[in-house]
């Protein structure tokens, strides 16, 4: 199953209708949750020029191409070094750091247009695996050489 984010873009079909799609983009995932099953909610604005839309119309919804709109990871999980991002992926027992391109932000989502393939398992919190030797393997400075 894929995961809703903020940012996707939806096709929609009124009462079921293929002939006339609309497409809308994802603002608001809220997970619910009812016999023990979790269900999103999506809210999503349609554009309704001619008042087709009104109270209890059916509408279908289906997810385009996750490729098109990025990953979405957790704010926290990407960490601004000032001149890049980094998310912290693992990489058999540990986690190291990635430099990522980052795209929209929501208030508690950032969304990541280069860096990761999107199979990979992302700390969700990268704050906690900055430590100075982790930093350094980052930088793109080069090492200075040793004075013997």
């Amino acid at each position: 199953m894929r995961r809703r984010r903020p940012g996707q873009t939806l096709q929609v079909l009124v009462d079921g209708d293929p002939t006339h799609p609309l497409t809308a983009r994802v603002e608001l995932v809220e997970p619910t949750y009812r016999a023990g099953a979790s269900t999103p909610a999506v809210r999503v604005s349609l554009p309704n020029p001619k008042g087709l839309l009104r109270r209890g119309t059916r509408l279908t919804a289906r997810l385009t191409s996750a490729a098109a709109s990025g990953w979405w990871l957790p704010r926290a999980a990407v960490v601004d070094l000032g001149t890049r991002q980094v998310a912290f992926v693992r990489r058999g027992p540990t986690f190291v750091p990635v430099t990522v391109q980052v795209g929209q932000r929501t208030a508690s989502q950032v969304q990541i247009r280069q860096g990761l393939r999107g199979t990979e398992d992302v700390a969700a919190n990268g704050q906690y695996l900055v430590d100075s030797e982790s930093f350094l393997q980052t930088t793109s400075i080069p090492p200075s050489p040793s004075h013997d």
